[in-house]
């Protein structure tokens, strides 16, 4: 039989030899079922499905129309031919299971893990059966647990063994896995531009009779080239502790433009030159600065940090990402311009900080605890657990430059009082406080080198009342001044004052942003309309004011892309959709506009990548609407159809312009500088007056009570705007704009079965008659509707209608008919709670009636 090679990759491994380390990543078996113990997992009559790691089984459920999705007990079997070795030493090393795990080894308990993401490791050598086949099964259970964060957030907890699992072969004597790094090898550094002190710290364990052992060392540049080495010898009892220090003079110093990576070998031999363990890393020598004004330096250079915070999932796959995905993530974080990242909430795949490393992005990382506590010891152990894996897992990597452990902690205080009955306001912020005290504490302890943050919602306040803005080194601030409150420009206020009271803290904007559905497009954008041209206004606005504030270190939006929290109602329901990726990684205009702001290449680009099918109204034979385009350089030509337009300054790194297109296919070409970009559009002009048209000839699509644009992408059709009626035309006689909250544009609440979300989500209010000056013929009419209230809020709104249209107070049902030409059209009744529902009929027009919807 020939073999068959299907394809080879060839990756760094940066923490073991490949000979001692094999994935454990296929063949798998799952079984969803709340089973509790391990004996009940061998009844013959249970389904198993086969898959591959990483897996989650919330990719689908969480993403669904049904609130809520699996939470509780799955369990994973493998079975595994492990064979005798020199290195029969043998540990399960797991990148991240969601979130309690135990595991077993031929029906044997090997032991607990709790957090959903940090890695672990666990000894199986006593419960292996060698040359021999043996049996992995692991219990995972991701509901949320009082004592184990995150207790809420938004984002979705999918669970499942969603990273790599390794099967780790040591032998007798061997770097500690076990002290929570599952690496036993830490590297600090004391580095200036002449020389770097490099401390390596080796955890060493032995089982072996052999006492006597060399540790060698050996750093090598970024071509391989060995620049310096050393050995010791020393005597290794059951375990030991080394330190040795090594120096690098001249060194090449990494930065974001120069990620410059030197690759370290700690090999541990015993007298005859055996290799007996050794780990292997690529890191770059750097120090880091907090001026006394707050602001950031990198090798003694001030830097601004700009960036975005980033969430592990992606389209269809929930957590379970490959290592290529992970990377290819900072790639793009990279190619918009940025420094910067903040892992948020939680520890991420290590395939995370090897890209930050490698392509120079430096980076917060931060354990979970989100928007309130549980105040009990064992939620308290646990947090410091989380930590302090955390720390040591990602100690080595030369991107991190803080540890974060809180974010957004007094958010949900009245939850958190809720959860701990027995204290009032007071005493729980006392215990917070004590908390972040502890955890920042542990964070010096560990690694003295690094700052240290969490980050506060807008309410400067309640972390003041708590005392938590002078626990760390740096205070970070989600701030979202037009988005969930009013006014771009509040921002730089509310930072100066922060510096004001606070003048040597150290200040980020941990998060900033507004929401976008690419599918929703604006002319005249507003606030909470989920445009991408409000998304853009914003961060250009805020991009301006942080910018020019030495004493802001720097700023991370929120989110880099668009993704998944489940209990989220929003135009895309169950994604947040902050990002300026999508979740499928395609650039919105926000993400065009970071580029060209920040990039040091000449760029230029024409923005609107999701609206270049256009239509609208026109009096004559163009239809006249704002292209963006986005540029770091001064001016530009444009050319439409061969014909230009001419030249136009950029302003803040964009440009709006009016472009007459024509009916049918255009193409954009804008020019400056030697560099070009190219569009096309499609175009379907619609005149202003309808009279003049053939019935066969019209196909209009209305949103009714919005000011946007909406492109259903399943039809390819394009929603109109709503427009005041004129004659020979089409829209609106009277009512108003819904807006919930007083402000919110549209309920801001899911709308269920339809992919039409934002056209059920806004509504003209009391609205009584519609009309259009449409020429005689048959039409098919279909009118949507959406019961946007509750129940239990029914009976406060003043235009409850009977069926015979007069006020009804108490009929929650709200019955009315609807009547096309004074003909009834429908009757409306027992609608269901925000869910989408249309009518659809043929209405005959004749004698030039028109239309006349009451």
């Amino acid at each position: 039989m020939k073999k068959k090679l299907v394809s080879i990759i060839f990756l760094f491994l940066g923490w073991s030899v490949l000979s001692q380390t094999t994935s454990l990543n296929s063949d798998w078996k799952f079984l969803k079922n709340p089973i509790s113990d391990i004996s009940e997992i061998k009844d013959e009559g249970l389904i198993w499905e086969r898959t591959n790691l990483p897996h989650t089984f919330n990719n689908v459920d969480a993403h669904d129309e049904k609130r809520g999705m699996y939470m509780g007990v799955v369990w994973y079997k493998k079975s595994l031919y492990v064979e005798s070795t020199s290195n029969n030493h043998v540990f399960l090393t797991f990148e991240g299971v969601n979130q309690v795990a135990e595991v077993y080894v031929n029906n044997e308990f090997i032991g607990t893990h709790k957090g959903g993401y940090t890695a672990f490791s666990m000894d199986v050598t006593a419960q292996l059966k060698f040359d021999d086949y043996n049996e992995i099964a692991v219990k995972v259970d991701n509901t949320v647990n009082k004592d184990i964060p995150p207790l809420s957030a938004d984002f979705t907890f999918y669970g499942g063994i969603y990273r790599d699992v390794w099967l780790v072969r040591k032998s007798d004597a061997h770097f500690d896995l076990l002290d929570g790094s599952t690496k036993g090898v830490y590297l600090s550094q004391n580095t200036s531009v002449e020389a770097s002190e490099i401390s390596i710290r080796t955890k060493i364990k032995n089982r072996s009779k052999a006492v006597k052992k060399i540790l060698h060392f050996k750093i090598f540049d970024a071509q391989n080239q060995l620049i310096v080495q050393k050995e010791k010898e020393f005597k290794l009892d059951q375990s030991v502790e080394y330190t040795e220090t090594i120096r690098v003079r001249n060194p090449k110093l990494w930065s974001p433009d120069n990620p410059y990576l030197y690759t370290i070998e700690v090999t541990l031999t015993d007298k005859k030159g055996t290799v007996e363990d050794e780990f292997v890393h690529k890191f770059g020598l750097r120090w880091l600065e907090k001026y006394k004004d707050g602001s950031f330096s990198l090798n003694g250079k001030g830097l601004k940090l700009i960036g975005a915070n980033r969430h592990q999932d992606f389209e269809g796959l929930g957590n379970a990402l490959s290592d290529d995905t992970h990377y290819r993530d900072i790639e793009l974080l990279k190619d918009m311009g940025a420094n910067f990242i903040r892992i948020a909430h939680y520890p991420q795949d290590p395939a995370i900080l090897e890209a930050c490393d490698a392509l120079g992005i430096l980076a917060w990382e931060e354990i979970p605890l989100v928007n309130y506590i549980t105040v009990s010891e064992d939620f308290n152990q646990n947090s410091k657990t989380m930590l302090r894996e955390m720390i040591r897992q990602h100690y080595n990597h030369s991107s991190v430059i803080m540890w974060g452990f809180m974010n957004e902690i007094l958010l949900r205080d009245n939850k958190g009082l809720k959860a701990n009955p027995s204290l009032n306001k007071d005493e729980y912020y006392k215990k917070v406080n004590e908390l972040a005290v502890d955890l920042n504490n542990l964070c010096k302890i560990e690694d003295p080198n690094r700052f240290t943050t969490i980050a506060h919602h807008g309410n400067y306040d309640k972390y003041e009342e708590a005392g938590l803005n002078s626990i760390t080194d740096i205070v970070g601030w989600n701030l979202y001044f037009g988005w969930y409150g009013a006014d771009f420009s509040r921002l730089g206020k509310f930072l100066d004052d922060f510096h004001t009271k606070h003048p040597t803290k150290g200040i980020i904007i941990a998060e900033y942003g507004a929401g976008s559905d690419p599918r929703i497009h604006a002319i005249t954008p507003k606030r909470f309309d989920f445009s991408e041209e409000w998304q853009v206004l914003y961060h250009q606005s805020y991009y301006e004011q942080f910018k020019v504030r030495n004493h802001v270190m720097g700023a991370a939006i929120w989110n880099f892309v668009d993704f998944g929290s489940e209990g989220r109602g929003d135009a895309v329901p169950r994604i947040n959709s902050k990002g300026v990726l999508t979740t499928d990684r395609t650039p919105k205009d926000s993400y065009l506009f970071y580029q060209t702001s920040l990039s040091k290449e000449k760029l230029i680009a024409i923005g609107d990548v999701f609206w270049r099918n256009r239509t609208g109204f026109s009096s004559d034979n163009t239809l006249k609407q704002p292209v963006h385009i986005y540029s770091n350089l001064k001016n530009t030509e444009i050319i439409l159809n061969g014909n230009s337009l001419g030249n136009f300054t950029f302003e803040n790194h964009m440009l709006s312009v009016i472009i007459p297109f024509i009916d049918g296919k255009n193409t954009l070409i804008v020019k400056s500088a030697n560099i070009s970009d190219y569009a096309h559009f499609n175009v379907k002009i619609i005149p202003s007056n309808l009279t003049t048209l053939h019935s066969s000839d019209i196909n209009l699509r209305m949103n009714v009570g919005s000011h946007v644009y909406f492109h259903d992408t399943f039809s390819d059709q394009i929603w109109l705007p709503e427009q005041e009626y004129k004659e020979n035309s089409i829209g609106f006689i009277d009512g108003s704009q819904l807006k919930t909250s007083g402000w919110k544009i549209g309920v801001g609440s899911e709308i269920l079965g339809s992919h039409l979300e934002p056209v059920y989500q806004t509504h003209r209010d009391s609205i009584s008659n519609f009309k259009a000056d449409l020429p005689d013929g048959w039409y098919e009419i279909t009118l949507h509707f959406a019961e946007i209230y509750a129940k239990s809020k029914r009976e406060k709104l003043a235009n409850n209608l009977n069926s015979d249209g007069e006020p009804m107070a108490t009929d929650l049902n709200r019955m009315f008919k609807v009547k096309v030409n004074e003909r009834e059209f429908a009757m409306i009744r027992d609608l269901q709670d925000f869910r989408a529902t249309s009518i659809k009929k043929r209405v005959y027009i004749k004698n030039n009636e028109r239309l006349n919807i009451i």
